[in-house]
């Protein structure tokens, strides 16, 4: 937590914990735009009056639509780069993607996942390179791409692959 004339800021992290979420469905809230947040010195954080608002009976509203409409709402977004050849959206991921960390080093104690949440968090093309990833590898890609886990990826994969018409050899097109 940092204090600057705007009042207390909270990582992503902290936000989980006062609210009891995870730290995955807490990132998927900022991502969704359910909690309002901004950057801090290369930092994503989310203001005092934020969480206050949350608390407020905002965070009812927090896991319902994270838990229930995630995958629908991130499905929709993939959509849009159905035909967008995969040469291309290579071209967009190589360029957009914002993977040295802006600060120094991360804290210790983060795991890679959180690290590259934190990376994600700041990219302008994360569903480019979702979708780019699930063309090129599948469900199967390891690590965190658009800010996904493995876990979530795997999940909507599957609602991915029921969106996309598929080739005489049972592949997406």
């Amino acid at each position: 937590m940092t204090t600057n004339k705007r009042g207390r800021a909270y990582t992503i992290r902290q936000v989980a914990g006062i609210l009891g979420l995870s730290p995955g469905r807490a990132a998927r809230a900022v991502r969704l735009g359910i909690i309002r947040s901004e950057m801090q010195r290369g930092r994503l954080i989310v203001r005092e009056r934020e969480i206050a608002r949350l608390l407020d009976g905002g965070d009812d509203l927090v896991s319902s639509r994270v838990a229930d409409e995630t995958v629908e709402q991130l499905t929709a977004a993939l959509a849009r780069y159905r035909d967008v050849p995969t040469d291309v959206l290579e071209s967009i991921v190589n360029e957009t993607c914002s993977s040295p960390l802006l600060d120094d080093t991360p804290p210790d104690s983060w795991s890679d996942e959180e690290v590259a949440r934190q990376v994600c968090s700041r990219c302008d093309a994360p569903y480019a390179c979702v979708e780019l990833q699930f063309r090129l590898d599948g469900a199967a890609t390891p690590g965190v791409w658009g800010g996904l886990s493995e876990d979530e990826r795997r999940e909507l994969f599957a609602a991915w692959a029921d969106d996309r018409p598929m080739n005489a050899g049972g592949e997406s097109v």
